[in-house]
């Protein structure tokens, strides 16, 4: 409809901007496309950070590597032409955790690697020439976090769009317990006003927080909050981002 509006009043020139071109790269040599060996596991975080980053309107190719260094150096050194590359898994301190040093022997200039922040304490953003990499954790909820709250905005930044989420502000259907020292995300469902948080056992577990459709933030050192009290939420999915 944009289009025949500015036909309609006679444009001939429109500013437009290309969808960001995005791989997601699974690593891990547990990854497996149908596990029957023990220690093996499905990427679930391929398909998930591919459908959300698709959702904001960029072009997604995936793609799986194992914890090889000189493979994920290969397969990095191919990618020069896309505009960002999101690795998953491999940043952390475990003796097969190899992005971080892959990507200084490319020469890439490691903007932060670690936030002080749960789950996805391990996230690195780095630059290579005029491309952005994104090291997100291997854990399923922890890579959709960081997914969600540092690749989805600056994706829709390169592709034109608002970088701003939905936020809004509701009554909690449950108690949270007091936080920590490092700031918690928290997934929940939102309905009508009623924010219900879905703790999850763990930053690998995808089962129960999988209705979410906003997280929560609770700052360093915040008290225990009552059911009935009010708290803000950011939106994620199809309802994020202000149209």
């Amino acid at each position: 409809m944009t289009l025949a509006a500015a036909l309609g009043v006679g444009a001939k020139h429109l500013e437009v901007h290309p969808r960001p071109r995005v791989v997601v790269i699974a690593t891990g040599r547990e990854l497996a496309a149908d596990p029957r060996i023990a220690g093996q596991i499905r990427d679930t975080n391929g398909p998930m950070l591919a459908a959300l980053f698709q959702e904001v309107g960029a072009s997604v190719q995936r793609q799986v590597v194992g914890d090889d260094a000189e493979a994920l150096c290969a397969v990095l050194q191919s990618l020069g032409d896309v505009e960002v590359v999101v690795l998953t898994g491999g940043v952390s301190a475990g003796t097969h955790d190899e992005v971080p040093g892959v990507l200084r022997r490319l020469g890439a200039e490691i903007l932060f690697h670690k936030v002080a922040q749960r789950p996805g304490k391990p996230l690195l953003v780095a630059r290579l020439g005029r491309q952005l990499l994104f090291g997100l954790p291997g854990n399923p909820l922890a890579a959709h976090l960081c997914a969600c709250r540092y690749v989805a905005p600056a994706l829709r930044r390169l592709a034109g769009r608002t970088s701003v989420p939905t936020r809004g502000r509701g009554a909690l259907q449950a108690a949270l317990p007091a936080n920590t020292e490092r700031t918690w995300f928290l997934p929940a469902l939102v309905e009508q006003g009623a924010v219900l948080p879905l703790l999850p056992l763990s930053s690998a577990d995808l089962v129960q927080p999988h209705q979410a459709n906003a997280y929560l933030r609770l700052d360093p050192g915040s008290t225990a909050m009552a059911a009935g009290a009010e708290i803000d939420y950011t939106r994620i999915g199809v309802d994020a981002w202000a149209r």
